[in-house]
C-alpha cells in the first residue's frame, strides 16, 4: 500500500508546544495544526479546513476535520498513533529527520 508523506514541524519546551507549522500539502502550502497538546509522552492535535479562507489558502477542494492522537517513542524520534476522519480510524506515524 502506498504511503502518503508530509512534513510536520513541532517545537516544545517543558511539554508546551511553542511552535507548530503543521503539514505541508502536495501544493507546498502549510496546513496549520490546531489544539496541539503534549501530555505525558502523548500528542493530540487537529488538522482541518473548515472555512472558505482556509480552503482557498491551501488550494484544497473540500473541507475536512482530522483528529490526531499518538505517543512519542524512541526519545521523541518516532510518533505513532491514529487519526479519525468521517468516523473512520486510520494509523499514522512520524519520524524525526533532523
Amino acid at each position: 500500500m502506498p504511503r502518503d508523506h508530509g512534513y510536520l514541524s513541532l517545537r516544545a519546551r517543558a511539554g508546551i508546544c511553542t511552535e507548530r507549522s503543521g503539514f505541508r500539502n502536495g501544493q507546498g502550502r502549510d496546513e496549520y495544526l490546531k489544539y496541539v497538546r503534549l501530555i505525558n509522552g502523548k500528542i493530540y492535535f487537529t488538522r482541518s479546513v473548515t472555512t472558505p479562507q482556509e480552503l482557498q489558502r491551501i488550494g484544497g477542494n473540500s473541507y475536512f476535520i482530522q483528529e490526531y492522537s499518538g505517543e512519542y517513542l524512541q526519545s521523541g524520534n518516532l510518533i505513532r498513533g491514529y487519526y479519525t476522519i468521517q468516523g473512520s480510524r486510520k494509523t499514522w506515524e512520524a519520524t524525526k529527520n533532523r
